[in-house]
């Protein structure tokens, strides 16, 4: 009986430490910005660099629409529609091609 007392101890000792090891890694994860939520502010923020460089002119804005678009691939969409697409014209009731 006393094997079995010193038996779950011992392995519940091991599932503690385990665990404040798994606690210790996540929070050093999240406070040196290697975790997977940070990903959107890294790209953001080189982002803002690229359009610093936009507007000391060093990039043009096709390159810097380029660039923009490889985070974002829902506004190559966007730019694709063109004024003309038949969906503007259902939505608006006018033709823009006049």
């Amino acid at each position: 009986m006393v094997s079995l007392l010193i038996n779950s101890l011992i392995l519940l000792a091991v599932v503690a430490c385990g665990i404040v090891v798994i606690v210790l890694i996540r929070e050093k994860l999240r406070g040196t910005g290697a975790g997977r939520g940070d990903c959107d502010e890294t790209w953001e923020q080189t982002l803002t660099e690229y359009k610093k460089l936009r507007d000391r002119g060093v990039l043009e804005d096709d390159e810097y629409r380029r660039i923009r678009t490889l985070g974002d691939p829902f506004s190559r969409v966007a730019e694709d529609l063109s004024e003309t697409s038949p969906l503007t014209t259902w939505v608006t009731g006018d033709d823009r091609r006049k």
